[in-house]
C-alpha cells in the first residue's frame, strides 16, 4: 500500500481535518482513503470534503462513504438521468460492450448507476421509457444504495420490478 502516494491536494485537504478534529492521522489511514476515494474527480471531491467535516459532529473522522453519500445525494433525479443518458451516449449505447458500460459506471455517482441497474441499461436506451420512470428508480435507489449487493438484488426485484413489462 505504500506505493500509493495521495497527491498533494489530497493530502492538504486531509490535514485540514487534522486540523479541525485534531487528532493524528495516521499515514496508513491516509492511504486507505486515497484508494477508496480516489476515483471521484478532484472537482467533486475536494467541495465534498470540506462539506462533509462542516457537517461531521463527532471528535473522529469522516468515513469515505460518507464522503461518497453527500456526493450521491448532492444531485437530483433530473440531473442524474442527464449524467446517466449522457455516460450511455458515449459508452455507445444500446451496442456498448460489457467493458464499456462499466467503464461509464465508473464515471457515475453511485446513486445513478444504481438506478441504471434497477431500470436496465437497454429499457433507458430505448427513448419509449421516460423519465418518470427514472425518478420512481431514483427514489428505490435512494433506498438501496446504503445496503449490500445482495439486499439491493433483492429489493429491486420484489419492489421495483412488479408491473414493469418485461423484454424478452
Amino acid at each position: 500500500m505504500s506505493d500509493v502516494r495521495p497527491p498533494e491536494w489530497f493530502a492538504k485537504s486531509l490535514a485540514m481535518w487534522v486540523a479541525v478534529v485534531n487528532k493524528p492521522l495516521p499515514e496508513l489511514t491516509i492511504h486507505s482513503y486515497w484508494l477508496l476515494l480516489h476515483d471521484i474527480p478532484r472537482h467533486e471531491l475536494e467541495p465534498a470534503m470540506i462539506a462533509v467535516l462542516r457537517q461531521h459532529v463527532y471528535q473522529s473522522y469522516p468515513m469515505p462513504g460518507q464522503v461518497r453519500s453527500f456526493i450521491d445525494n448532492r444531485i437530483g433525479p433530473i440531473e442524474g438521468w442527464h449524467l446517466a443518458r449522457q455516460a450511455m451516449q458515449a459508452a455507445g449505447g444500446s451496442w456498448a460492450s460489457r467493458e464499456d458500460i462499466e467503464r461509464a459506471y465508473t464515471t457515475l455517482p453511485r446513486r445513478v448507476v444504481a438506478c441504471i441497474q434497477i431500470v436496465g441499461w437497454l429499457r433507458l436506451c430505448d427513448s419509449s421509457h421516460n423519465e418518470s420512470l427514472w425518478e420512481r428508480a431514483w427514489r428505490e435507489a435512494a433506498n438501496i444504495t446504503t445496503r449490500s449487493d445482495d439486499e439491493c438484488v433483492e429489493r429491486i426485484e420484489t419492489n421495483f420490478l412488479k408491473g414493469i413489462p418485461q423484454h424478452g
